[in-house]
């Protein structure tokens, strides 16, 4: 499977929240319905009203968070672009709180997860035993970073691992017109490829800045760098990530 989405397309289908759960704006990039076990990608962008505050809660699933843009904190850690925060299924994290200019941050997972559980009252519905898995990278300077010379081709850069159920975080650059295959990167299983900067080559679509690709080890699949290069997040999840949750 996989699937794409270029943010120029996804942002005109932004849609307007004001509940008491979500103040602010949300754009749908996709979600599918699980078929027979199979892995049914979901993902959105939240844009966090200024100085709004999301609760503390958890879900059911793995999830990887991109902040995008603007400022704000994730419990007691700021936030900034570019960051990835990451959480294993009912482990909870926040309140998510907006800075004056609102907070941006992709929403990331392998399968769907429709319900938010806030805490602390759904802190009863959390199965005993399950592990919990937290992480959050550094920012990812991206801006001033200088695109790879032809020679270099390739520059691959672990931004967060180490957790016990194998979700990781890596940076990959790719001169212009570079190649790799999706089997170069560590891991398998289900990924998200975010595009920080340049572009990347899918399907005969160039997924431009704040895009995605969805992927779960498809053979062959290959990461290209269009003629302007490419800066690329690797999102790995666990490779339980890929049954629907229990």
């Amino acid at each position: 499977m996989i699937r794409v989405r270029s943010w120029q397309e996804a942002e005109q289908g932004r849609i307007i929240r004001d509940t008491p759960h979500q103040k602010g704006t949300r754009v749908p990039l996709f979600s599918e319905a699980p078929d027979g076990g199979a892995c049914a990608p979901q993902a959105f962008v939240v844009e966090q009203a200024p100085d709004w505050v999301l609760r503390a809660h958890y879900h059911g699933v793995h999830q990887f968070q991109v902040v995008a843009a603007g400022s704000g904190s994730i419990g007691r850690h700021p936030v900034a672009p570019l960051m990835v925060h990451y959480a294993s299924p009912e482990s909870g994290y926040g309140p998510i709180t907006a800075g004056p200019r609102g907070l941006s941050y992709y929403t990331l997972r392998a399968t769907p997860d429709e319900q938010t559980r806030y805490l602390p009252e759904s802190r009863p519905l959390m199965r005993e035993g399950l592990a919990k898995q937290h992480g959050m990278t550094a920012i990812i300077e991206i801006e001033d970073t200088e695109p790879l010379a032809p020679s270099e081709n390739l520059s691959l850069q672990s931004l967060l691992t180490g957790n016990r159920d194998g979700a990781a975080v890596w940076r990959l650059r790719l001169a212009p017109g570079a190649a790799l295959p999706a089997s170069g990167v560590p891991g398998a299983g289900a990924r998200y490829y975010f595009v920080a900067a340049g572009a990347m080559q899918v399907q005969g679509q160039a997924l431009e800045k704040g895009s995605v690709c969805f992927a779960h080890d498809e053979p062959g699949f290959t990461i290209v760098a269009t003629d302007v290069g490419l800066d690329l997040l690797v999102l790995q999840f666990p490779p339980e990530a890929s049954r629907p949750p229990a």
